[in-house]
């Protein structure tokens, strides 16, 4: 709402925006237009909300109290994500962490790959990992009442 109210009272911007890009595979950096960048940059932000949406639901059905899923949340969704650059042992691994595709933008300029050091910190992994732990996390769900179904009659 307020990228559109400043659009109408001043111009918007050029979608020819020259934005710094790295791409660490090739050691090259070279220069991408904005307009190039937004596409895949709101692909990646759908799928984060798409897996947090799955992970806050099971995490809710799973502690059942809300100060206490609210907690989880918190420490292990955003704080994975802000932890992943500042610990040396999570960037070696942190294209295989969803939490780390939570910065879409630079995750698509490749500059959160040059700051982990890890080539494979690119959109490519972003879509197969954001995309199959929200399967995953989505199936769990599904199957989580039938299953809590099924140990309360095996006891």
């Amino acid at each position: 709402m307020t990228f559109t109210i400043t659009s109408l009272l001043a111009h918007p911007g050029s979608w020819n925006y020259p934005i710094y890009s790295w791409n660490l595979a090739s050691q090259a950096s070279h220069y991408l237009l904005l307009k190039n960048l937004l596409g895949p940059t709101i692909l990646l932000f759908i799928l984060e909300l798409i897996f947090l949406t799955s992970a806050i639901l099971l995490i809710t059905k799973i502690f059942r109290t809300l100060l206490t899923s609210l907690l989880v949340v918190l420490l292990v969704l955003l704080g994975g994500a802000n932890l992943t650059p500042f610990v040396e042992f999570l960037s070696h691994w942190a294209h295989y962490l969803p939490t780390t595709f939570f910065f879409s933008f630079r995750t698509v300029n490749g500059s959160l790959g040059f700051q982990l050091q890890n080539s494979q910190v690119t959109y490519h992994w972003g879509l197969i990992v954001l995309t199959s732990a929200s399967l995953i996390l989505i199936l769990l769900n599904l199957s989580w009442t039938p299953l809590q179904n099924f140990i309360q009659q095996k006891k």
